[in-house]
């Protein structure tokens, strides 16, 4: 029994560590500035869109460099049938 709890402890710091490192990584890419020029970006979504082909085409418009953080925070959170249909512009804040 003894033998076992040395490698369980191991394991459950590097549960941790990695749940950990994600979830910062996740934050980090939520906050991140995009680079959206001044004008903005005209983005539409069409009727019927999933979210996976909303995220590929914010990457395919240059929105987005890559969207694993972003998919992985939609899956968290449970928001990914939150999509609509339209027309958007993304700008930055000021």
């Amino acid at each position: 029994m003894k033998r076992l709890l040395l490698p369980l402890a191991g394991l459950l710091v590097v549960a941790i560590a990695a749940v950990l490192f994600v979830t910062q990584q996740v934050n980090s890419f939520m906050v991140e500035e995009l680079p959206v020029p001044e004008s903005g970006i005209e983005f539409v979504i069409p009727a019927g869109s999933s979210f996976t082909a909303v995220s590929s085409k914010l990457i395919a418009s240059g929105v987005l460099e890559d969207d694993q953080w972003l998919r992985l925070y939609v899956r968290w959170h449970e928001i990914g049938g939150a999509i609509h249909a339209g027309d958007y512009l993304i700008r930055q804040l000021i």
